[in-house]
């Protein structure tokens, strides 16, 4: 108003709606500007406050260009492959991306280097409502045509993330997963176990340089297994996941000659390994790192692990989606919480390593 000499009385807004006027807490979705129909007029509040870094995105289908000019919502139902096509295509989602990139690369409001946004808007009614996701996510900077999983949300780059209707009809076509290479056989004690939706994630992976392995090969544990068919499981979100993988490392341990082996595992590839212990498998250390607590599911059998220590972050979100406990109570698990808030993957990041010192944690 200032920039064009309006007082209150004569200015005035235009407000764009779709089909959906306001979300389920009562907010309008609107796309707001100083009524002006001239060339003059600014690119609209919403841009410019992505680009000052004043706001996160939420591209949320069909309430978006250019789903939101389809004639149902059936038109604007979408396979993952000609999602990306489309959102790549469209002008207004185009420029709402280039802002907030924009605002990334200048470290501007919530990007700002030195005091960044640490959990954002819909994170925190997560903590309050204790409640899971609800909305299947798709990746719009990567040329991979796969939705992945509500609660796989922040393995996404949140100035790429899109967010799918709960009842999206594309849901039905789910992630494929990338086969795996054999080969190689030394026989080494310690090994790395990767947690849920992992599978396919670098950090653990052999033969990949500055990753988390590489790390623990070089620094920590010499003899961390390194050969190419390194132990993995299905990642998979569920109790019969996890316990099908027990069993699999079990046998993945036997067919390579390795006893008594030093267990680093991340998430519920921790899960896994306590399974493991309960049907006999044993361990010289086992370290739980992001593990979440169900103790009426998941405990080490102490006869087979004499000793367990866990590391793990503050309030970290991953664990509160999981529906797991922060932290375990019995005193026979040596219990490291770092001083790092609401970071799932911090615990096998190598500057954290370094920085909080952790190997003399072990």
């Amino acid at each position: 108003m200032d920039a064009r000499g309006l007082g209150k009385e004569d200015a005035r807004f235009f407000a764009a709606f779709t089909r959906e006027i306001v979300d389920r807490y009562g907010r309008l979705l609107a796309f707001l500007n100083i009524d002006d129909p001239s060339a003059t007029r600014p690119a609209d509040y919403n841009t410019r406050m992505l680009e000052q870094g004043l706001a996160t995105p939420y591209f949320i289908w069909p309430n978006i260009d250019p789903w939101r000019s389809s004639g149902s919502l059936t038109d604007a139902a979408l396979s993952p492959e000609q999602f990306r096509q489309q959102a790549t295509a469209s002008g207004a989602l185009a420029e709402a991306r280039r802002a907030i990139a924009q605002a990334r690369a200048d470290e501007s409001g919530i990007f700002e280097t030195g005091n960044p946004l640490r959990i954002h808007p819909f994170e925190l009614r997560f903590l309050a409502q204790r409640r899971t996701p609800d909305r299947w996510v798709i990746d719009l900077g990567s040329d991979e045509p796969i939705l992945r999983m509500p609660q796989q949300y922040f393995t996404i780059a949140n100035a790429a993330l899109a967010q799918f209707a709960p009842k999206h009809p594309a849901l039905r076509r789910l992630a494929q997963t990338r086969a795996r290479a054999r080969g190689g056989r030394p026989s080494n004690t310690s090994l790395l176990v990767h947690g849920t939706f992992a599978k396919n994630n670098d950090w653990w992976q052999p033969g990949r340089p500055g990753n988390f392995h590489e790390y623990l090969l070089t620094e920590v544990s010499p003899d961390l297994y390194s050969a190419s068919d390194r132990f993995d499981w299905s990642g998979g979100c569920s109790d019969a996941a996890r316990d099908a993988a027990a069993n699999e490392l079990i046998q993945w341990l036997a067919s390579h000659g390795i006893s008594s082996p030093r267990l680093y595992t991340h998430s519920h590839g921790g899960s896994v390994a306590m399974l493991a212990t309960n049907r006999g498998l044993q361990v010289e250390k086992l370290v739980l790192l992001s593990c979440p607590v169900h103790l009426a599911k998941y405990m080490p059998d102490f006869s087979h692990a004499p000793d367990v220590v866990s590391i793990r972050v503050r309030a970290d979100l991953v664990i509160l989606i999981d529906g797991g406990e922060q932290r375990f109570r019995d005193p026979r698990i040596r219990e490291n919480v770092l001083s790092i808030w609401f970071d799932h993957s911090a615990t096998h990041e190598p500057d954290v390593w370094r920085d909080h010192d952790v190997p003399s944690k072990l």
